[in-house]
């Protein structure tokens, strides 16, 4: 099948932690623009927000429903964007690494004691990494004193204290290339043909988090160490608690288990990311027999790097509302009795990692009739 494909929508967008002031009295460094909240914006009553004087960032918030359960969730802000062309996929491979043996923890037990905890891998515990952000992930069965200990020792483990074996790695590298083989579908084609045909000479198109086969075969063990200790840093994490929790013993814990961690090294520095190339009306072909007929249209700008503010959060609000509107009349098109010109379609927006802006709508053809869907959604 043919698909015509002239954008990306927001396939790939991810929403960074907001993050207003500290209140009165309550443990901050220095004060930082990211920690501030926007003009016209308040912080919500119910959070305890801080920042240990190493840098590093906090959120905790009391939740009882449902009783005797929390999440904690420590997000790295660092992801793909940040790597060399020599590390493409070692933001990813670092993810598993850092679970497979650290100063306290032997490789292979990290799981056996969440294991012990009551914890299973992958739905109580797991780890994500995309362009923007690293973030582990436990779900707590319990928040008695036991299963929080050990909760908090593993993620300082994962911050800082990581050992990053030689052989350890040697054997994780056909764990990364298996994953690399699974991905590697007609869809993530196409998602690849897009991102290098939307954003041309930025460095988006070549920083997928899954890297390339190439690199996670030969990467050294240093380059992990570089990057590891170039982005995993306190002044780059916040652990987020939200439960059925004592929040000012989760504090304790968090200034006990964390206020000694300390960078090693030079801070990395974030890299350019480019700027969207002026472009005149133009179109990109993919074809995937395993794909169906599909047309998008985009219009791809500039980023928006305002602020957060109540100004510009209404702002954002009437795009959204404008959106939903016209995706309503988009599936009442699509529900014609007689002659629709498309299967469905939706228009949308997204800010792409502080790349670029794009407003996209995008339509699933009726088989063999993909212009008449790219008439339907140009109209």
């Amino acid at each position: 099948m043919l698909r015509l494909s002239l954008a990306l929508a927001a396939l790939l967008g991810t929403t960074a932690l907001a993050a207003p002031v500290p209140a009165a009295g309550q443990a901050q460094a220095a004060p930082s623009s990211s920690w501030m909240t926007g003009e016209g914006l308040r912080v919500d009553p119910e959070l305890r927000l801080g920042t240990l004087a190493n840098g590093m960032r906090y959120v905790i918030r009391r939740n009882q429903t449902p009783p005797g359960d929390a999440s904690v969730r420590l997000r790295i802000d660092t992801g793909s964007l940040n790597e060399a062309e020599d590390q493409r996929g070692i933001a990813h491979f670092l993810e598993h690494m850092v679970l497979n043996g650290t100063e306290n923890v032997p490789e292979g037990e990290f799981v056996k004691r969440l294991e012990r905890a009551g914890l299973r891998f992958g739905p109580d515990t797991n780890a994500s990494t995309d362009f923007g952000q690293t973030i582990f992930k436990l779900d707590l069965p319990e928040t008695d004193r036991e299963t929080l200990d050990t909760a908090f020792f593993l993620l300082r483990e994962v911050a800082g204290r990581a050992t990053l074996d030689p052989q350890a790695i040697e054997r994780e590298r056909g764990i990364i290339l298996s994953e690399e083989r699974a991905r590697a579908t007609p869809a993530f084609r196409q998602l690849v043909d897009e991102l290098a045909w939307m954003f041309p000479g930025q460095l988006l198109p070549t920083r997928l988090p899954i890297g390339t086969p190439e690199v996670i075969r030969a990467v050294p063990r240093q380059r992990f160490v570089d990057f590891y200790r170039a982005w995993y840093r306190p002044e780059r994490a916040t652990l987020i608690v939200v439960g059925d929790i004592d929040i000012a013993d989760i504090e304790r814990r968090i200034q006990a288990q964390f206020g000694d961690w300390r960078g090693v090294g030079p801070a990395g520095a974030p890299a350019d990311q480019g700027k969207p190339a002026a472009r005149t009306t133009d179109a990109d072909v993919f074809v995937d027999p395993a794909i169906a007929a599909a047309v998008r249209m985009a219009w791809v700008r500039q980023p928006d790097l305002r602020p957060d503010s109540a100004a510009k959060r209404a702002s954002d609000l009437e795009e959204a509302l404008a959106a939903a509107i016209l995706n309503r009349r988009l599936e009442k098109l699509a529900q014609a009795e007689t002659n629709p010109p498309f299967v469905s379609a939706q228009v949308g927006s997204s800010d792409l990692e502080k790349t670029a802006e794009t407003t996209s709508i995008g339509t699933v053809a009726r088989l063999g009739d993909w212009r008449g869907a790219l008439r339907g959604i140009e109209q």
